[in-house]
């Protein structure tokens, strides 16, 4: 199977450079003269593998959308717990707990969270497999 990795590689390269588009791959490869079974494969590869770095892209922002959230949350708990300090907000000892406080500890909450999760082992969930890899075990 190192003849197909190397094939893949090779297509996902020219892909990410943007020097072909994924449906001219099988009309390539035929013209390479490649039986049918081997271009199946190495298209499956390839489209597992697109799948698989769209879906981290997606999981990447979607983690730096919660680490900004978690910022900003952390940043108004902040505000409310300097106000309340200063006596510009006239509160009981339990409504700036609540108020304040909550809102604070919650966003550093979020934000180390999402943190961690992104810079877990390089990948974004630790138990998340490439769909490369599944399906090359399977076509093995």
């Amino acid at each position: 199977m190192d003849e197909f990795d190397s094939i893949v590689s090779h297509y996902l390269d020219r892909i990410g450079r943007g020097e072909i588009e994924f449906d001219q791959i099988r009309k390539e490869l035929e013209g390479k003269n490649i039986d049918g079974e081997s271009i199946s494969i190495i298209i499956r590869k390839i489209d597992g593998e697109l799948i698989h770095h769209t879906t981290n892209q997606y999981h990447l922002a979607t983690l730096k959308n919660l680490a900004v959230f978690g910022a900003v949350l952390t940043a108004l708990g902040l505000v409310t717990i300097i106000i309340s300090l200063l006596g510009l907000l006239n509160t009981t000892s339990r409504e700036i707990i609540v108020f304040a406080y909550g809102p604070f500890f919650s966003g550093i909450f979020i934000l180390l969270a999402a943190i961690r999760k992104k810079n877990q082992k390089g990948k974004i969930f630790s138990n998340e497999k490439s769909l490369f890899d599944k399906v090359g075990k399977r076509l093995n």
